[in-house]
């Protein structure tokens, strides 16, 4: 289990909640991985890298403003650094031979630099 949160979190207190659950597992021995990681100026939507910071949106099924909450460069820090984190934490613990093996990244990489080149000659 991985927790990732902001402590500027306005939508809800999601950073005492991921202490709360860590706190548990704990209690009971839980016998698998789990970490909590807390970024203290971040906010609600901790998204991937380069996602537009948001403080605040309209929420239809509210029918009015989610403060989101989070300071922008924190914010914005917060998605760079936590995103390979997550993407490891996947890797090392879920028995997956997919997300282990590299050469689907290698050739997806591939792919991406078939395609710019197809696009630079248009």
């Amino acid at each position: 289990i991985l927790c990732i949160s902001g402590g500027g979190d306005l939508n809800w207190p999601s950073s005492s909640f991921s202490k709360l659950i860590m706190q548990r597992l704990n209690k009971h021995n839980y016998k698998y991985k789990h970490l909590s990681i807390v970024y203290p100026d971040a906010g609600h939507l901790i998204e991937p890298p380069y996602m537009p910071f948001t403080f605040a949106s309209y929420n239809i099924s509210i029918g009015g403003i989610t403060s989101w909450g989070g300071s922008k460069v924190p914010h914005n820090k917060a998605q760079v650094e936590s995103w390979p984190i997550m993407l490891n934490f996947l890797r090392e613990n879920i028995p997956n031979p997919q997300l282990n093996d590299n050469s689907n990244i290698n050739n997806n990489n591939n792919n991406n630099h078939n395609i710019e080149k197809q696009i630079s000659k248009l």
